[in-house]
Parts: structure tokens; C-alpha cells; sequence
């Protein structure tokens, strides 16, 4: 029997997946598209965590179909997180929107496709909502090389106020590190020079920088996510140390912006410095890459043929934030993404819209019959 897409997600929804505790719905995924005639495994990337790859048809020419299968934690909820429940229209539960709703969309019109010319390859990574740890292990030039475009089913965070979008495109995003060292001085005399204090002056003045926008992205965007300094005697603090978040837009990389703030900070504070303050940034250090800004090309002969259904339903715009999907358009996969309404991701109010999951079940199905054709 043929499980209804929102029967799917009931299944998903029940199925504790915060990272990094994936493999349970890993596994219901794979043996679900196995019964729907896949070849489904599970690649492991650490000790119980694994991303799920499944194929059907020939891979000489395929389409990926991507997605995450872990959740944040279930942030402050008075009901059980794992019980899927409907009000009308809106459907609750920890990751109903953000992403169990998508995967159920892949699963249920990826079984009912029949190929011709061209194969499906469906992945659903773990870690998405931690560092991407999943996604940057399993996307590779040779895995990705018989993929003409990947469609994804990820929340759609644009810069419309209607979610009813397709995304061709998203901002990259990185943290920057700045170290500040002041002047040592006894607290009580303040003949020093305070770290924190040059370092609430840089919050102010970082904030109301002005960078370069894309006309498709948008605005490159900055706040300060943490600051951490002190002293332990009666002495000024000597050392302080912020993180920027940036999401950033074209014509920037991670370099070429980290050197115009530099630059910013080098005029600007040149006062303090000539006193003996230092102050140096640079890429903060983490587990896996930063993911860069992408655009997706409309020229694409796959993309033209899915924007010929999408476009007649959907607006076209960009994503606010990254996603699994920079990594695979880094590779120079063209990448739509398009999923359903929903909203509050990653609060205990988070819902999804059952019309719009059955809508974009039957986009995607119309979506890959074209494709596959």
C-alpha cells in the first residue's frame, strides 16, 4: 500500500532526529525507497551517523534530489515534539517544516516517477543544522559529476515576504575573529588602554559599515555574535576577542572582504593603534569550510525546462541565508530549491502548511516527469 505523503511525514516527524542522533531516520528512509525499488545505503561520516543515498535508473545522467534528515533541539515545547499534529491547515511538530515535510516530498513523487532517459539520486545528509558535516563529506567532483541539476525541498527563507518561491540562488556566509590587545594599566589610575573598550567602539562602527549588494542576493549583512574579554585583577583588560557573522554577496569572497574590513578598521582606529593598540582579524577556524554565495545559471537547458512549470506558479527569488545547497552549486551543479509554506523554523511554534505540502508533492512529481522524460 502506497503511503500518502503526509503519512510520510507522520513517520518523520516521530523519528527523534537531532543532530547528531540521525541513523535511526536514515534508515527509515532508506528501507522506504528500497521497497519503492531504489538502491538505498547508508554512508557512514562518524560513529552512528550516517547520510542516505539511494538510486534508480541510469546514472549517466541523473537528478539529485537533496535534502537533511536531523532537527535542532526540540527548544522549549510544552507538547510531545515527535507527534504530529494538524489544525486546519497547519501541521506542528519539531522539523515539520524545517526539513521532515521536504523529505516526505522527495520520498512520495521520487516513487511514483517512471524514468526514461535519465536517473534520480536522492541524498539526505546529516548535520545540516550543525555544520553540514554530512554534506561536506558525501558531495564530491566525482560524486556529483553525472548530476545535471539538484532540487532540493529546503525551507524557503527569501527576501519575499511569500514563501511561495523558488530559490535560484543564496549568500555565502563566514565568521570573522578579531583580537583586540590593548595598553596594560592599573584600573584605578585608567592611564591604559581597555580592550573591551576599543571592542565596543569596533561593535558600533562594524555594524553601520556599508558593503557592496548584488542586484539578485541582495545585501551583504554583519552582526557581532560574541564578544569574550575580562580581567582578573584591578588591571584594564588587556585582551579581548569578538565574532563577526557575515553573510556576503558578490563581488566578495571570504578573503577579499575580510581585507576591506581590515582596511575599514585599520583607518578608522588608527588613533588607538598609534598608542600601541593591536588589532588583527582573521577566518575563525572550524570543523568543515565556510560555504560561498551562488547564482544559479537560467541558461541551464534542465533549468529552463523546470522553470517553464515552476515559474507559471512560483516567484523567483534568492535565499537570506546558506544551506546544503551552496555546497552542491560550488560544485557547478545548477540548484533549485523549492519547498512548502511554513513557518517558526527552529522554535516550538514551527508548522507547515498540509495544502502546501500537497502542492509542492505535485510540483515535484510534474517537475521530474519533465526532467526524466
Amino acid at each position: 500500500m502506497q503511503k500518502s505523503v503526509l503519512q510520510l511525514l507522520k513517520d518523520l516527524i516521530a523519528i527523534p532526529s537531532v543532530f547528531p542522533n540521525e541513523e535511526k531516520i536514515a534508515r527509515y528512509c532508506a528501507n522506504f525507497l528500497k521497497g519503492k525499488g531504489f538502491d538505498a545505503k547508508l554512508v557512514p561520516i562518524e560513529k552512528n551517523r550516517y547520510d542516505m543515498v539511494a538510486t534508480k535508473g541510469s546514472q549517466k545522467k541523473c537528478i539529485l534530489l537533496f535534502g537533511h534528515l536531523d532537527t535542532v533541539p526540540a527548544y522549549n515545547y510544552q507538547k510531545n515534539p515527535y507527534k504530529m499534529e494538524e489544525n486546519g491547515d497547519i501541521i506542528s511538530g519539531l522539523g515539520s517544516w524545517d526539513m521532515k515535510s521536504g523529505l516526505a516530498v522527495i520520498m512520495s513523487a521520487a516513487s511514483k516517477v517512471n524514468l526514461k532517459t535519465i536517473g534520480i539520486k536522492i541524498v539526505f545528509s546529516a548535520d545540516e543544522e550543525n555544520n553540514s558535516l554530512g554534506s561536506h563529506l558525501i558531495y564530491t567532483k566525482d560524486f556529483l559529476k553525472n548530476v545535471v541539476i539538484g532540487i532540493s525541498p529546503e525551507i524557503v527563507d527569501s527576501f519575499e515576504k511569500d514563501r511561495n518561491c523558488i530559490l535560484l540562488g543564496r549568500r555565502g556566509r563566514v565568521v570573522y575573529k578579531i583580537d583586540i590587545l590593548g595598553v596594560s594599566g592599573h584600573g584605578a589610575s585608567l592611564e591604559g588602554i581597555s580592550a573591551i573598550s576599543i571592542a565596543s567602539r569596533l561593535v558600533e562602527y562594524i555594524e553601520k559599515l556599508k558593503f557592496k549588494g548584488n542586484n539578485f542576493l541582495g545585501e551583504t549583512t554583519v552582526f557581532v555574535r560574541g564578544i569574550e574579554g575580562s580581567s582578573t585583577s584591578l588591571s584594564l583588560p588587556e585582551k579581548c576577542t569578538m565574532h563577526l557573522d557575515v553573510h556576503y554577496v558578490p563581488p566578495y569572497t571570504e578573503e577579499n572582504l575580510l581585507k576591506e574590513i581590515k582596511k575599514n578598521i585599520d583607518s578608522n582606529f588608527s588613533s588607538y593603534i598609534s598608542k600601541g593598540v593591536k588589532i588583527s582579524i582573521k577566518i575563525a577556524k572550524r570543523n568543515t569550510p565556510y560555504l560561498n554565495p551562488y547564482i544559479t545559471n537560467r541558461k541551464n537547458v534542465y533549468v529552463k525546462k523546470a522553470l517553464k512549470i515552476l515559474s507559471k506558479k512560483l516567484k523567483i527569488s534568492a535565499g537570506l541565508t546558506v544551506a546544503d545547497e551552496n555546497i552542491v552549486a560550488n560544485f557547478g551543479v545548477p540548484v533549485i530549491t523549492i519547498g512548502p509554506v511554513g513557518g517558526n523554523a527552529h522554535s516550538n511554534k514551527e508548522w507547515v502548511s498540509k495544502k502546501s505540502v500537497l502542492q509542492i508533492e505535485k510540483i515535484y512529481l510534474d517537475l521530474l516527469c519533465e526532467l526524466v522524460g
